[in-house]
């Protein structure tokens, strides 16, 4: 009788040496995204408000959109400039979680640029000077109440 070689078959070589490769990779790519992570968020948010300026040009009606590209460059050049905070870039990219909906329904309204320009602001404050501000057709609109509602007392007292 004779006896099989104990080593694996080409088959199995091939997958073992296909999967070290791709685990390789992954913790390259691992490594190479923690090295460069204040950089990978940087991109994050100036790629976010950048794919807002996009979707602002689409609807101008909403505001000026000069001053809004221009509000949108000073705040992405200050912030490729400066080091990360990262508590209030962690706050302005929860500000911005409910993009994708908005761009996505297509109804971008000036309460949605307000919002995203406030958290711009709190994130720089000294962009304040360079807030966006509506067109004429929305000039006029009254912002959404965001005051408490009125108590059954002061209804009463109304009368």
């Amino acid at each position: 009788m004779e006896q099989k070689s104990g080593g694996l078959s080409k088959g199995c070589l091939i997958g073992i040496i296909i999967a070290s490769s791709l685990l390789f990779l992954l913790i390259v790519s691992g490594i190479t995204c923690y090295v460069y992570r204040t950089d990978l968020a940087k991109w994050a948010a100036s790629f976010s408000v950048n794919g807002l300026k996009s979707e602002v040009i689409r609807h101008p009606e909403i505001v000026d959109t000069t001053r809004f590209n221009a509000f949108v460059d000073a705040f992405v050049v200050r912030l490729k400039a400066d080091s990360l905070n990262k508590e209030a870039y962690a706050n302005f990219m929860l500000a911005l979680q409910p993009m994708p909906k908005w761009v996505e329904d297509h109804k971008l309204d000036s309460n949605e640029i307000r919002l995203i320009s406030d958290a711009m602001i709190v994130y720089f404050p000294d962009l304040a000077s360079l807030r966006p501000l509506p067109t004429d057709s929305t000039a006029g609109t009254a912002p959404a109440d965001t005051s408490a509602p009125a108590s059954v007392g002061d209804s009463a007292n109304a009368k």
